[in-house]
């Protein structure tokens, strides 16, 4: 998942921005979002009412999953209606990248089912996930394993589509509950109203470089071949 929070690029935002993201890859779930902020913070939350009322079982159930972010700058155009005049600024754009955790959800699968799906299966269940948002897993008929109509991988499959929705909901949780909220709410803010967009169907292919083969190992499997 993709999401950017686009906001006025000034330079006294830098330290607080970069702080709260670099904070955001360890962040204390317990220490942020319960004591003092906890009203703030639901506040900020009041339309999401899974949020609310499940707001202790997510503070207890988390876990990272901020993957990485980029920054970059454009320059930004924009209508004022109530003045009726264009307003020109420098808009600071932050992009941030959530992934689901394919090995955590590989080793759930394997404990929980005995069964070992790939991780290239698992991507397959979660990339269609995402480009058409949350399922209902009870409605869930194995479209997305090539037509195979495995039971065992069906519940699998379930399984992965109810820990997805979940991840989706933590997502929304933490970007609001900490970002928006530390941005806008929180101690030292630097905005009163932020611009938030997100991509769901958002691939990220993993390119490593190839070990380089040994010439023994060359040897031997040209001998193989002859």
């Amino acid at each position: 998942m993709n999401v950017g929070i686009y906001l006025p690029k000034k330079l006294g935002y830098q330290e607080k921005l970069f702080n709260t993201l670099k904070n955001g890859f360890e962040l204390d779930f317990k220490k942020h979002y319960k004591g003092e902020k906890e009203a703030e913070i639901k506040s900020l939350l009041e339309d999401y009412d899974v949020f609310v009322e499940k707001y202790d079982k997510y503070v207890n159930d988390a876990y990272q999953i901020l993957f990485g972010y980029s920054m970059y700058e454009v320059d930004g155009v924009f209508y004022n209606r109530d003045n009726k005049n264009i307003d020109e600024e420098r808009t600071q754009i932050v992009n941030i990248i959530f992934l689901p955790d394919y090995d955590r959800i590989q080793k759930k699968v394997l404990k929980k089912f005995g069964v070992k799906l790939s991780i290239e299966e698992i991507k397959n269940i979660s990339h269609n996930f995402l480009s058409i948002g949350r399922l209902d897993k009870n409605a869930y008929n194995g479209i997305y394993n090539n037509g195979i109509q495995d039971s065992s991988k069906i519940e699998c499959e379930k399984y992965i589509i109810d820990y997805l929705n979940h991840w989706s909901d933590y997502v929304g949780f933490f970007l609001f509950g900490y970002i928006v909220y530390e941005l806008t709410v929180g101690v030292s803010n630097i905005e009163k109203e932020l611009l938030v967009t997100s991509n769901c169907n958002f691939a990220v292919n993993r390119i490593k470089k190839r070990k380089k083969i040994s010439k023994d190992v060359l040897e031997v499997a040209k001998k193989g071949l002859d």
